[in-house]
């Protein structure tokens, strides 16, 4: 099991305060060691690519290091596969001017009402600029996952694209994504998988997943604000980049465009280097497998701060969770939790935690479509309480206790 503590120790931020971060859906606290690995590089290192002297040789093998590592973060095949970007949301407007160029007006594309606008929006604009057909998989509303039925009847329209997101990060839905990406390429459609929120709870592994492009953001898995994409190589090959001249022709260079965040760049690798330490594993063992371990033991520390929250907000009068509330169901979510009373609006709880310094957003999350499909739009949105492995049992009861307490003051 993990050594909560000890892990504390390893951020600035959590040792030296008593505050409690419930926000990590909105962004994670960074480890000192990614800290030092961003200062590392600006002191000693910083310099732009290909060029001969020291510094920029330096760099050039920064980046390269990132690659491999974020390979084995994702599985990947290979580190050309891999490409760093501002944040997800600019890879995904990146690459959807490529793909829609290779749609026609009448295509079809398939969006989730479950996603961040993140996998939405970028899809939205591009059919509209090709002339494209856009469709919504349905979501049931009790459960916030998806109505199989309508999702059967959207495919059969075959559809060229199919975006949704691995986990929801306003509700801690978790999709099956093995299963969606076959259903996606059954009907012929290119699978893009949105992993932002999926990627500080469990390991993805996009060889068994099997999708066609895959993104995340470093920021929400303990590093800088970075992005990165992952494309099967045949595709990446195949689309045509919208690139200055003197840019690469080959992946992954050909993708990222103009000068990237090379210091941010090498914290990502650190905050990947942290997670894999979490396993406890001797570092002559492979970096997949050190990750793999790490986290089998992070996901168990969640399932309980998930098991104790989900009971703790059953006992609460005026308030409850925004889709999968039941302990059977705990295996189809992550520490994640949506939560509406009709006594206290989002934001009022949201400020009177915050008072007690317990953070957690409330609103919308750039999950919009979500929240005007539920209905909560129009009412200020959500609360969204969010846990990651650095939090403890102590500080899901504190806020339980914190929320009665609003509650019954109203």
């Amino acid at each position: 099991m993990l050594n909560i503590p000890k892990i504390v120790e390893n951020f600035p931020k959590l040792r030296q305060s008593n505050e409690i971060h419930a926000d990590a859906p909105g962004g994670t606290q960074v480890p000192e060691s990614v800290i030092n690995a961003i200062s590392h590089y600006l002191i000693h290192q910083n310099a732009n690519l290909g060029a001969a002297f020291r510094t920029s040789k330096e760099s050039d093998q920064t980046l390269l290091n990132a690659g491999i590592t974020v390979q084995a973060l994702l599985n990947a095949r290979s580190n050309s596969e891999i490409i760093f970007g501002n944040n997800m949301t600019s890879l995904t407007f990146h690459i959807s001017r490529s793909i829609g160029n290779t749609l026609q007006a009448g295509d079809r594309i398939l969006l989730s009402k479950l996603d961040h606008e993140a996998n939405i929006s970028p899809w939205q604009l591009m059919a509209r600029d090709k002339k494209c057909e856009v469709d919504f998989v349905e979501i049931d509303a009790e459960t916030c996952t998806f109505n199989k039925a309508d999702l059967e009847r959207k495919l059969s329209k075959k559809p060229k694209l199919f975006a949704f997101t691995a986990c929801s990060n306003a509700t801690g839905t978790l999709n099956d994504i093995p299963k969606l990406t076959k259903l996606g390429h059954d009907a012929g459609a290119i699978v893009y998988v949105d992993a932002v929120h999926y990627t500080p709870h469990k390991l993805i592994d996009v060889i068994q997943w099997d999708c066609d492009f895959l993104a995340c953001s470093a920021y929400k898995f303990f590093g800088p604000h970075v992005g990165i994409l992952y494309g099967k190589e045949s595709l990446l090959n195949n689309l045509q980049p919208y690139k200055v001249r003197p840019a690469a022709d080959s992946n992954p260079g050909k993708w990222m465009t103009g000068t990237q965040n090379h210091e941010g760049i090498a914290g990502t690798t650190a905050a990947i280097d942290y997670l894999a330490s979490l396993s406890g594993a001797n570092n002559s063992t492979s970096k997949r497998t050190q990750l793999e371990q790490a986290f089998n033991k992070i996901e168990e520390h969640e399932k309980t701060l998930s098991a104790c929250f989900l009971e703790g907000i059953r006992k609460l009068d005026g308030i409850e969770i925004v889709g999968l509330k039941d302990l059977e169901n705990i295996n189809q979510r992550v520490a994640t939790f949506a939560l509406t009373s009709k006594k206290v609006p989002a934001n009022i709880m949201a400020k009177e935690l915050a008072l007690t310094g317990i953070f957690a957003y409330s609103g919308n999350f750039y999950a919009k479509t979500l929240m005007e499909t539920l209905g909560y739009e129009g009412k200020g949105g959500v609360l969204r309480i969010g846990f990651v492995h650095y939090n403890d049992l102590n500080q899901v009861e504190v806020i339980l206790d914190e929320l009665k307490r609003i509650l019954s003051s109203e």
